[in-house]
């Protein structure tokens, strides 16, 4: 027997040990705890079950969700471990069906698939942090894996508690959001760790199916609204978001602005999201707004079917702790588009920028540069002042510029530093400015970055003269939340901004770093990673090592996402390779390392399967001193590979 089966048949023995009126008070408490509960109140639909045996009677509860108007379903089970929910009008439509539990009868119905329903779901055993022990059918473990975007609310007696289940319950065992007992309803998120915390954000759907937007916008307004106290600059684009904004960042802490950072995805730690300054979130900060999120996204998704993403709660919990941390600005990067991203519930920012847009997405955003421009082009909103960088595709930049003209949005349309490093200003003339970051593309991105920071100085100092398709709405809102149409602008930051110097810019463009951008990450072998994972990025790539060193040849580290143009890529970079080794990023949407690289030898490449970061980092080891080597195709593949290395390295150096 195992320890589970232990625990189960212990607490069914305390459960049945109660007695008859026992279970009737019990029963009728814990009906009565969960018609008060937030979730049953504003529950829409929910899922219920018929007690059997010595179960937790819940029976008058199903009762008042009826008279409460409230949709309700139960479950039938239709095969051999598995089952669906029904709806019913009442407990009149149910029959006796398998394991002599009352379920609805067979009416030839089809199942209910209530996205956001609350589901009571019965127990033998529980533990504080949600894990649950039922009769071991695994009925609902199934159900709910096949289901995750449902609020699940355990139902069972005190005495039914026990923490051993911590330890003992598998992974396919899936964990409750909350637990209603006759004493105390437990809340699992309330007792993660870190660890727990990150896994559950990031296990939930990368793609909801109401909008990122109408979900963040939802979110705020629980929330009380953090996006009104902040002033933000806007990023969207295809490629060079994260390096702008780190170009960006690094002006402005050099000027001694309190500046806030979001981006995505993370490389190595889930805290690299969220960043004051150079610092990012703590780990314990995390677990604390992660439980508030967390908890009112429940609250969506029972009340408006609303169910958050890992991209909406990042996101939420991001606005939460720089409001608190006393953030002056926020450069926020979007995740994926722009109309309908869950960033663009924030009001009009005081400056938007939209980088280099290629083809990505397509399933989402359209298969043109001119509808993927148009979405990007959904961030800009009367009252923000606009950087353009200087598009390949004349259809896109002309999709950009058409909307700041509608909304009447000054802009500037930034093009790139010469290979000197020089570029000129309007306000600040011309300068030779380092850059700090490798890559001939970090030349674009540096530039939209600078005119950027100009046109932050000109907003500062209420100065007007840039190139400008129509007229600024003139008030400043310095008050305490921004109003629609006027971006937030305190009297602090509007004297900050409009003293950054040229000197600061120029400070801020040699300073600036970005983790997985042509970072070299050590020189015996030679290895840099780079976060291509487009056929754009690679582009950029292979022409910044062409400049690095034309005559130098490489071998490639690609791992890719399997709805990426891949062939593409490869062939972008076969001219530069001696060999390409083929791994799988983890991740669900990773193209088959064995896949790639069959692809690959089929066209003529010469490949081989690597497999793993893990391994990749192991040949990395075995090379020769003078080999380079190139990791690129995904940002979760380099994230993996930077760590494995680093691992590595600091074992190395303690051996020494």
């Amino acid at each position: 027997m195992t320890e589970k089966q232990r625990v189960r048949q212990e607490k069914k023995r305390c459960r049945d040990a109660l007695t008859k009126q026992e279970r009737a008070e019990k029963s009728a408490r814990i009906c009565a705890a969960l018609r008060a509960h937030p979730l049953c109140l504003a529950a829409r639909y929910v899922y219920c079950y018929a007690p059997l045996g010595s179960e937790a009677d819940i029976r008058a509860l199903v009762d008042w969700l009826l008279e409460a108007g409230k949709k309700v379903a139960f479950p039938r089970v239709i095969s051999d471990g598995e089952m669906e929910f029904f709806a019913v009008r009442g407990r009149e439509d149910l029959r006796e069906g398998a394991f002599h539990v009352m379920e609805p009868a067979d009416d030839g119905s089809a199942p209910v698939d209530w996205e956001g329903a609350l589901v009571l779901t019965p127990l033998v055993s529980f533990s504080a942090d949600g894990m649950r022990c039922g009769y071991g059918g695994g009925y609902y473990d199934r159900y709910f894996s096949g289901h995750p975007n449902l609020v699940r609310m355990g139902v069972g007696f005190s005495c039914q508690r026990s923490e051993k289940l911590r330890a003992v319950c598998a992974d396919t065992d899936v964990r409750l959001d909350y637990v209603q007992t006759e004493d105390v309803c437990y809340e699992a998120a309330a007792s993660f760790s870190y660890e727990e915390m990150v896994g559950t954000i990031c296990g939930s759907r990368r793609f909801g199916r109401a909008p990122g937007v109408v979900c963040s916008a939802a979110m705020m307004e629980l929330l009380g609204h953090p996006e009104r106290a902040l002033s933000f600059v806007h990023i969207a684009g295809t490629n060079g978001k994260g390096s702008v904004a780190a170009f960006l960042r690094e002006i402005c802490v050099q000027e001694g602005i309190c500046t806030g950072l979001f981006t995505s995805p993370h490389l190595q730690s889930f805290t690299e999201r969220i960043q004051v300054g150079h610092t990012a979130i703590s780990q314990a900060d995390v677990v604390r707004l992660g439980r508030r999120v967390l908890s009112q996204s429940r609250m969506l998704a029972v009340s408006k079917g609303i169910s958050c993403t890992m991209f909406d709660l990042c996101f939420a919990m991001a606005l939460l702790y720089y409001v608190e941390q006393g953030v002056e600005l926020v450069i926020l990067e979007t995740g994926m588009g722009g109309r309908l991203d869950s960033t663009n519930c924030i009001p009009a920012p005081l400056m938007t920028i939209i980088t280099a847009i290629g083809l990505e997405h397509t399933e989402y955003l359209g298969d043109t540069p001119e509808k993927i421009a148009a979405e990007k082009a959904g961030i800009l909103k009367s009252g923000t002042r606009a950087v353009l960088m200087e598009q390949q595709d004349a259809g896109a930049q002309a999709v950009l510029t058409n909307r700041c003209a509608a909304l009447g949005i000054p802009y500037r349309v930034s093009t790139s530093l010469d290979a000197q490093g020089m570029y000129e200003l309007p306000l600040h003339g011309a300068r030779h400015y380092e850059t700090g970051m490798r890559g001939a593309y970090q030349r674009k991105n540096a530039a939209a970055a600078l005119e950027a920071a100009e046109l932050l100085v000109r907003r500062g100092a209420q100065m007007d003269g840039e190139e400008t398709p129509g007229a600024v709405p003139g008030a400043k809102n310095g008050g305490g939340e921004s109003v629609p149409g006027f971006p937030y602008l305190p009297d602090m930051l509007q004297k900050k901004l409009a003293g950054i110097t040229p000197e600061g810019m120029m400070a801020g463009i040699a300073e600036a770093r970005w983790p997985g951008r042509m970072e070299l990450v050590r020189t015996n072998p030679w290895v840099l990673l780079d976060g291509a994972h487009n056929a754009h990025g690679v582009l950029a790539l292979a022409e910044s090592l062409r400049e690095l060193d034309a005559g130098a040849r490489y071998v490639f580290f690609l791992g890719v996402m399997a709805e990426k143009d891949y062939m593409e890529m490869a062939e972008l970079i076969f001219p530069l390779a001696k060999h390409i080794y083929t791994l799988a990023p983890e991740s669900a949407r990773a193209l088959p390392a064995e896949a790639l690289c069959e692809r690959l030898r089929a066209a003529g490449m010469p490949a081989d399967v690597c497999g793993s970061a893990s391994a990749a980092a192991a040949l990395i080891e075995a090379f020769s001193p003078e080999e380079k080597c190139v990791v690129c195709g995904s940002l979760y593949l380099i994230g993996e590979v930077r760590e494995r290395l680093s691992h590595r390295n600091i074992q190395e150096e303690n051996r020494l």
